[in-house]
């Protein structure tokens, strides 16, 4: 069996583990992607194909329009609801990119003796545009994809609409939110596909567990890339309101784009200042082993996000795979993870006072114990392993 991949880069672990995961299940992945880097996963059972747009010409994707005139006024009208003549020039650009895209991958896989069993899309982004077209001409092949958060949630976008989401969905055998907030979300706003639309999670793998912090300081781990929806400059002023000393590590790069580096070293100096007994590292991006190394050797007592949005995070995922509990706000798909086994939920909006108490609840004999690592680690082997998690998917995927 063949499966046709696509996801713009494969540098996340979870994008990684995605090419395994399809080796499980299929004798052939055939990946296309925008990431030159990709090319390391070229083997005998993965191709690996880096679609460039040094061709790309918008005028030579036109007659695509002629051939889906009808979604194309629907799409245009939406647009221009939404996002004035701007909203509509964006949803042309999208559509004829898209085009050419996916002319790319058909002139690619026709060179292929098999017809693919599998048309998927990591993200439900352009690329599912694409293999919508393309799946005009292979109706009888599956087609999926896969949707985690900014390509889910349309308030997070630009003009709060994803262009060519009805011609997405009209013809996508099924979709595959990793979370069940991002399936009711779909199935509210697109009742027509609800019975298409079904969770499919992702998960991680066992790398060991975190040893109990016995008698040491209180250590905090955070991690993600520094920028604003992640809110990483929040934590050094819940930090000032413990009453107690605290060892905090922040795992993740920054975009030098984004403001929230400079705030963030300006309130870790202010903290210095006034808490000599908290010390603060922020270490950058660390490869997943690294990572996995820090939690395994280190008594980590609460793995904190304070985030205002997110899909499911894959790094809560691996935080209680070592029996790691979770403080995190209530956004997107937290809650699944984050349970009363495994944690505490705070609200988007909870002041730094009331986070600081919650993180003080959690410095206690209750959750400072190894029998509360094995029940945490539990919850996250009934619902997170990434093997099981994988196989439900293609299950589910292939049965559409």
């Amino acid at each position: 069996m063949m499966v046709v991949l696509c996801m713009d880069k494969v540098d996340a672990t979870f994008e990684c583990d995605e090419i395994d995961n399809c080796g499980s299940s299929f004798d052939k992945t055939v990946l296309f992607t925008f990431d030159s880097s990709a090319t390391r996963f070229q083997s005998s059972k993965v191709d690996v194909h880096v679609l460039r747009f040094d061709r790309y010409r918008g005028s030579r994707q036109l007659f695509l329009l002629a051939r889906i005139f009808p979604q194309l006024m629907a799409e245009l009208f939406g647009s221009l609801r939404r996002g004035g003549i701007r909203g509509a020039k964006r949803s042309i650009s999208v559509i004829l990119r898209s085009g050419f895209i996916a002319a790319e991958i058909e002139k690619t896989i026709s060179t292929y003796a098999s017809t693919p069993q599998m048309f998927y899309s990591y993200w439900f982004n352009a690329w599912a545009t694409s293999l919508a077209m393309i799946k005009l001409r292979y109706p009888d092949v599956q087609f999926v994809t896969r949707a985690h958060g900014t390509d889910v949630f349309e308030h997070r976008v630009e003009y709060g609409r994803i262009p060519w989401r009805s011609f997405q969905l009209k013809r996508l055998s099924s979709v595959h939110p990793v979370s069940n907030n991002g399936t009711m979300y779909l199935r509210t706003k697109y009742p027509f596909a609800a019975a298409r639309i079904i969770t499919s999670r992702l998960g991680t793998d066992f790398h060991g567990l975190s040893p109990v912090n016995v008698g040491g300081t209180f250590t905090i781990v955070s991690c993600a890339t520094i920028r604003d929806i992640k809110r990483i400059h929040l934590i050094p002023k819940i930090l000032f309101h413990l009453p107690f000393a605290v060892r905090w590590v922040h795992v993740g790069g920054f975009n030098a784009n984004d403001p929230s580096m400079t705030q963030l070293r300006s309130e870790i100096e202010i903290l210095k200042k006034n808490r000599p007994d908290i010390v603060a590292e922020v270490i950058g991006n660390l490869d997943p082993s690294s990572v996995f190394e820090l939690y395994r050797s280190t008594g980590i007592d609460l793995f904190l996000s304070v985030s205002e949005t997110e899909g499911l995070p894959v790094s809560m995922m691996e935080a209680i795979s070592f029996g790691i509990p979770v403080l995190s706000t209530d956004v997107g798909g937290c809650r699944e993870i984050v349970t009363a086994d495994t944690g505490k939920l705070i609200a988007v909006d909870c002041p730094a006072p009331e986070i600081a108490n919650a993180i003080a609840s959690i410095n206690s004999a209750h959750w400072r114990t190894s029998a509360r690592r094995q029940i945490v680690h539990e919850f996250w082997k009934q619902n997170f392993e990434r093997r099981v998690n994988y196989a439900d998917f293609v299950s589910k995927a292939l049965s559409r």
